[in-house]
């Protein structure tokens, strides 16, 4: 919390060779700053010259409390305020909290005009919870700052740092009583009340504060978020927001994400293109409107689309070291991998250097190596990942699973999830696994068994009850209740092309060619599929349109050549594509 009260260079930072003939210019201060503050007129002698370097020299060997010592002093001495800000970085390096008050106390003694010396006084009050004294303070400063939004903004970054919210809470109250109806005070109040869990007054503060500024685009932005669990009210907000204020950019943008995750793709589309487009005439279009079409596209498995404006997102970015190109690598790598370039994948997934999105890169590399039939340094790959954490120790297990199952070691891949299941036996989506791992081995009973635990643990999970209903059709057992199941599953996942795929599959089973052509269609629009491109294929031989079945089979032949299931078919049928 009190780090970032040091300088950049932190408490060790040293003296510029030369030393100027004021001892105050060794520790740094800004031009601004030095306009505000009268400076002692101290001459560099000896001792005090020797005094400075003592300090500097200590921090640079790793006693920073030692060279607060020295420091602290040599401020009482001088009266010199950069000299107590310095002593105020050595306190605070070295964990010394009430040495860093003190001295951070003479700091603005020495520079009461110095807002960076007031705010760290503050934060260090906020911190050691001694709200009689900082609340006055903080009083003064609104009253007397003629920018209020400023001294706002000061109050409320420093009460956030009291240990106890809710007594932060009622101080900021307190402090923003006398402003009434100003705006940022009713916002600022507004985010307070969401912090201290009252949603009620949260959103009553934030619609004043849109009454008392009705072009105040943040109050507009806080007050949609306080109404996420309302979507329809929170775009109602942003729509009328941003007809009356259609310059008002980051409300577009909100309104549009608000669009995409609220089933209406064809206006966040309309709404994104249109911020995308430059501001200005041949300038760069928006980065962050870009990448949200990007991952539209993405969702609508428009794979083309999707790269080439992830790749122009990375363009854009290239010289703002403010973006993270993490989850653009991650995407381009995904889709890489859609399009069986696992090389490509391994490439993208090669760059990703956050250090929290490390281990989904290496996972998905290790993924992608076993698709190059490197199964072995694929389980390098995951042996060298840390394994920290329980959900770790699982992912990893999940994927050797995987790993081992598609390269046909079924039975390695049964005795990697079991030991995970006893790790975590009420891991569900470890007994998933198992279940898929099961299937392949031909074990029905006992994978029906895990599903069933499964689907009446979590009764929302729809990929259970596909996979049970698919394998009911595909082994043609009990197909009403695979029916059943397939029903289920697309209640709660209607847009899933797989169970959309199973139903399709079902149906051609139960003899309605019809109903399954249609089904089976509407699957390989959600999601261009070799599995679905094969079903369709065969269901379409079996109806007679022979021609149409080739053209499906030789689609799922371009989209994954060595899938196991096109290659059954095909030899079932004596079929040669050319």
């Amino acid at each position: 919390m009190l780090a970032g009260c040091a300088t950049p260079g932190g408490p060790a930072a040293t003296p510029t060779a030369g030393a100027p003939a004021k001892p105050a210019q060794a520790a740094a201060t800004t031009p601004a700053e030095a306009a505000r503050t009268e400076l002692p007129d101290n001459e560099l002698t000896g001792p005090l010259l020797g005094r400075m370097m003592l300090g500097e020299v200590l921090a640079q060997r790793g006693n920073p409390a030692f060279a607060h010592d020295v420091y602290i002093q040599l401020a009482r001495d001088t009266r010199d305020p950069r000299i107590a800000r310095r002593a105020t970085e050595f306190a605070l390096s070295a964990g010394r909290l009430e040495g860093a008050l003190a001295a951070s106390q003479l700091w603005v003694s020495l520079a009461p005009n110095d807002l960076e010396a007031r705010q760290t006084a503050w934060t260090l009050l906020a911190g050691s919870n001694q709200r009689d004294i900082l609340e006055p303070l903080l009083a003064a400063d609104i009253a007397s700052n003629p920018n209020k939004a400023e001294a706002i903004g000061n109050a409320q970054r420093i009460v956030a740092r009291l240990p106890d919210r809710t007594e932060g809470h009622a101080m900021l109250t307190r402090l923003l009583a006398p402003l009434g109806e100003q705006a940022d005070a009713l916002l600022a109040l507004a985010i307070s009340s969401f912090g201290v869990k009252q949603p009620d007054a949260a959103l009553t503060y934030s619609r004043r504060a849109l009454a008392a500024r009705p072009a105040f685009e943040r109050a507009a932005l806080v007050q949609a978020q306080l109404l996420q669990d309302k979507p329809a009210e929170a775009i109602k907000l942003l729509e009328d927001f941003t007809r009356r204020n259609p310059a008002a950019r980051e409300a577009r943008m909100s309104l549009a994400r608000l669009y995409a995750t609220n089933k209406q793709p064809a206006r966040a589309r309309e709404l994104f293109t249109t911020l995308a487009a430059p501001v200005t005439p041949g300038g760069e279009r928006d980065q962050e409107a870009v990448y949200a079409l990007g991952l539209m596209n993405l969702q609508d498995n428009k794979l083309d689309e999707a790269e080439a404006l992830f790749t122009e997102y990375l363009t854009l970015i290239d010289d703002d070291e403010g973006r993270d190109p993490t989850n653009a690598y991650l995407n381009l790598g995904a889709i890489a991998e859609e399009r069986r370039r696992f090389e490509e994948a391994l490439d993208w997934y090669g760059r990703v250097e956050r250090p929290d999105a490390r281990f989904t890169a290496q996972m998905r590399s290790a993924l992608a190596e076993a698709k190059l039939n490197r199964v072995d340094r694929a389980k390098s790959r995951l042996e060298a990942l840390a394994k920290s954490t329980p959900n770790e120790r699982k992912r990893i297990a999940m994927a050797e699973g995987q790993i081992l199952r598609d390269a046909g070691r079924t039975g390695e891949a049964e005795a990697v999830l079991r030991a995970a299941l006893t790790a975590s036996p009420d891991a569900h989506d470890i007994k998933y696994d198992l279940a898929l791992t099961l299937e392949r081995l031909g074990r029905h009973d006992e994978m029906e068994a895990l599903l069933r635990e499964v689907i009446a643990a979590e009764p929302k999970n729809a990929h259970a009850y596909n996979a049970l209903g698919y394998s009911l059709a595909e082994r043609k057992e009990r197909l009403d209740e695979a029916e059943a199941l397939l029903t289920q599953a697309l209640a709660l996942a209607p847009d899933d092309a797989y169970i959309v795929d199973s139903m399709g599959w079902l149906q051609f089973r139960q003899g309605k060619l019809k109903e399954a052509i249609a089904t089976l269609r509407r699957a390989w629009s959600l999601k261009q599929d070799a599995e679905i491109a094969t079903h369709l294929g065969e269901v379409l031989w079996v109806a007679g349109q022979m021609d149409e079945a080739r053209r499906f089979w030789q689609e799922a032949r371009k989209l994954n050549p060595a899938n196991e299931t096109l290659a059954s078919t095909l030899t079932r049928f004596q079929i040669q594509l050319p």
